[in-house]
């Protein structure tokens, strides 16, 4: 997010006059802010919402040399999830495709961190890819676990009631990760749990 929201000022040109998410708008509001305001405005976000009062302050424009620590981090970042790849002998990673199981289309736009799961990849340069694994089932329901952030979960748990309320069986993904450079090893992991998913969706009643 430091990094990405470094360039807010060219995004909010180019996006001017668009119709936009109102989630985007806030976070492009708020890039905007003088450092100090950005701290008053995290500090009044933390009771609702840990996760944005961590966002406020790092999104904006930098100075050089802070860009440059970002990246430096990212790379420390990527390197030590190698080692642990390497340690643990694994060649791909599996894990959720996004917060929520499935969503209609364009939900997303108004929980944009629920992207976290994704995003990291793109950060660290690794070759990620989505396949889909399972669908929508009537008997799924919002699992209102502890400790989670109140300002991102009431929207979420709105769409994922939507998707469920439409009895429509929305395809479930899963997301896969390989090292660096080893796109030929994704794209046969990513090959593998398709054949699978297929087998357990011609399978199932």
């Amino acid at each position: 997010v430091a990094l990405i929201s470094c360039s807010s000022a060219l995004i909010a040109e180019e996006l001017r006059g668009d119709t936009v998410a109102d989630s985007l708008v806030v976070g492009m509001q708020a890039a905007a802010l003088p450092p100090a305001v950005k701290r008053l405005a995290a500090a009044a976000k933390s009771s609702s919402s840990q996760l944005f009062s961590r966002l406020i302050p790092i999104i904006g424009e930098k100075q050089t040399s802070a860009v440059y620590q970002h990246v430096a981090n990212s790379q420390k970042v990527k390197t030590a999830l190698a080692a642990a790849m390497r340690a643990a002998d694994v060649d791909v990673l599996l894990s959720p495709a996004f917060a929520l199981p499935t969503h209609p289309h364009c939900a997303g736009k108004d929980f944009l961190p629920a992207v976290s799961y994704t995003s990291i990849y793109n950060v660290v340069d690794y070759p990620a890819g989505i396949v889909p694994w399972t669908t929508l089932q009537p008997t799924d329901v919002w699992d209102k676990g502890a400790g989670r952030d109140q300002a991102v979960e009431a929207k979420m748990m709105e769409s994922y009631n939507l998707a469920l309320g439409t009895g429509c069986p929305f395809p479930i993904g899963v997301q896969l990760a390989a090292k660096p450079y080893q796109e030929e090893v994704l794209v046969k992991a990513m090959r593998i749990v398709e054949e699978c998913s297929n087998r357990q969706l011609w399978a199932a009643p």
